[in-house]
């Protein structure tokens, strides 16, 4: 048989079945013989690479003994030499979008800055913005992971951006001045977040810059949502220092809603009456110094209209969120069986969403708020005040639906008990209080504790922009202090919250705490 080396000349049927064949042409005797249909014998095209390597062997043939032997030697030193590791594909490319992605995923603190803190990450506000962006996340993924080079990349950036923002504010004119409120927002976050520190080092500068804004610049996305919650933290800052704030003037209350009214939720309307109680505080503070009993009687009537007006809204609320809370056993965690479960708190209330539960326990804290107001300044001496700062233990409370009047006496609190007394008879009944049932500030620090494990559950899991969702908790720290089944119950559930340490709010909650334990261990409140 002729043809290639190696390979039969045979026909691809004879070939296929292994045996020897007689090579007729065209076709093969044996195939026709056997009943099989000869394929021919057609060549199929083969194709042969040359590299550079199998030249420069071919080349060697011709070379001397010699160098033959000087090849075959290097040769087989280079066979001998173990396999060289591939290197791995580098990936500073994507280490932005990873930053960035894991940031949004596993920091808490993300959903305050719904939507301008992704706007910034998607360069899509300005290059101040992106870099402290940028900074925030490099800075939060490099302290979960433990990554020093990307820490000290994301304090590369902090500086840059913090550079950059000193530069532009330089020449800040009023048309643009409402720009540089998200990048100071996301500064403030990286303080919170990576540097773990709740100085307010920035808050100055924002509230000049708010205040140098006007609310006008405002009223579009995304500086509109970055308002709400600069405002958020600026009030909070304000209840810790007792001093007013300019948020209290009306302008700033409604000019920057006034293009579309219906973006204002419930929970902004709960923060414009919260909004006036850092000056009732610094009017509070100035009465007891003084002695000043005009001043006295404004406030107390001033407390009056703000306790109307949150009636009003908390009404609104139960008719626009019928059924929105249930009763149910506490988490296996808190059960009756568990000797550290304070009376009160074998049952909690579920909401529908997160944000029903935040607005009901910002609901309770502005009444807490007013509530002790109302019973400080009252003309007619401190009896009624025993009867609401006296924490109650929670089995004297009664049901929502069989409270009795509130021992207070005003006139407005008595218009507003037979307006309450119309609407509970047409209301459902339901597990929350209703306006004019609290009896003692015990029954709604007690709501919010029922409520809290509810908001802490469903945090992570919410899309909804959280304002002011830790200062509840810590006004009802505040109202059971004497109680230390309560105050143990509340800071368990802290401790136990993932992420706390990021959440700026979680910070002024526990600054709050710590500010009304000095004050009560000074002796300075009742």
């Amino acid at each position: 048989m002729v043809g290639v080396p190696g390979r039969s000349s045979g026909c691809h049927t004879c070939r296929s079945r292994h045996i020897k064949c007689d090579e007729r042409k065209p076709t093969c005797h044996r195939c026709e013989k056997s009943g099989y249909a000869c394929q021919g014998y057609n060549k199929p095209i083969h194709f042969r690479i040359h590299t550079a390597g199998a030249s420069a062997s071919t080349d060697t043939r011709s070379k001397e003994p010699q160098d033959q032997r000087y090849l075959m030697v290097k040769k087989t030193r280079w066979t001998n030499q173990p396999a060289a590791v591939p290197r791995e594909l580098d990936l500073s490319a994507f280490q932005n979008d990873m930053a960035f992605s894991f940031t949004f995923k596993n920091l808490t603190y993300s959903s305050f800055g719904r939507p301008w803190l992704q706007m910034a990450a998607a360069d899509r506000i300005d290059a101040t913005s992106s870099a402290a962006c940028k900074a925030l996340a490099l800075g939060f993924l490099g302290n979960s992971q433990r990554q020093l080079t990307l820490q000290n990349k994301s304090a590369v950036e902090y500086g840059a951006s913090l550079r950059l923002l000193i530069k532009e504010l330089a020449n800040v004119k009023d048309e643009n001045a409402g720009m540089y409120i998200i990048p100071v927002m996301i500064l403030l976050m990286y303080n919170f977040s990576v540097c773990k520190n709740a100085d307010f080092s920035h808050h100055e500068g924002l509230r000049q810059l708010v205040l140098f804004c006007g609310p006008e610049r405002f009223q579009q996305q995304p500086l509109l949502s970055a308002f709400e919650a600069t405002r958020d933290i600026l009030i909070s800052k304000a209840l810790l220092e007792q001093k007013r704030t300019f948020f209290e003037e009306p302008h700033w209350k409604t000019i920057p809603w006034l293009l579309n009214p219906t973006a204002k939720n419930p929970t902004n309307q709960l923060l414009d009456i919260l909004a006036d109680i850092p000056g009732f505080l610094e009017d509070e503070a100035t009465v007891k110094q003084t002695g000043d009993h005009m001043l006295q009687l404004s406030l107390f009537s001033r407390v009056e209209q703000h306790l109307q007006e949150l009636y009003k809204w908390r009404w609104a609320w139960e008719a626009n969120n019928p059924g929105a809370a249930i009763e149910i056993t506490s988490s296996p965690s808190s059960s009756p069986e568990d000797p550290s479960t304070p009376q009160g708190l074998e049952t909690v209330l579920r909401y529908s969403t997160f944000l029903q539960a935040n607005e009901i326990c910002l609901y309770n804290a502005v009444l807490l708020w007013l509530l002790r107001f109302l019973d400080d300044l009252s003309p007619g001496g401190s009896a009624s005040a025993s009867s609401l700062n006296t924490f109650e233990s929670p089995a004297t409370f009664s049901s929502p639906s069989n409270t009795t009047r509130s021992n207070q006496s005003t006139d407005a609190i008595d218009d507003e008990f037979l307006l309450a007394q119309d609407n509970w008879s047409r209301t459902p009944a339901t597990p929350l209080l209703l306006p004019g049932q609290a009896r003692s500030l015990g029954q709604p620090a007690l709501e919010i504790c029922r409520s809290f494990e509810f908001l802490l559950h469903s945090f992570a899991r919410s899309n909804d922009t959280a304002l002011s969702w830790m200062m509840p908790i810590s006004l009802a720290y505040y109202v059971v202090q004497e109680d230390n089944a309560y105050t143990s119950w509340i800071r368990r559930k802290l401790n136990a919250f993932e992420g706390k340490e990021n959440l700026p709010m979680f910070q002024v909650a526990m600054m709050m705490m710590k500010w009304r334990a000095d004050i009560r261990d000074a002796g300075t409140l009742e």
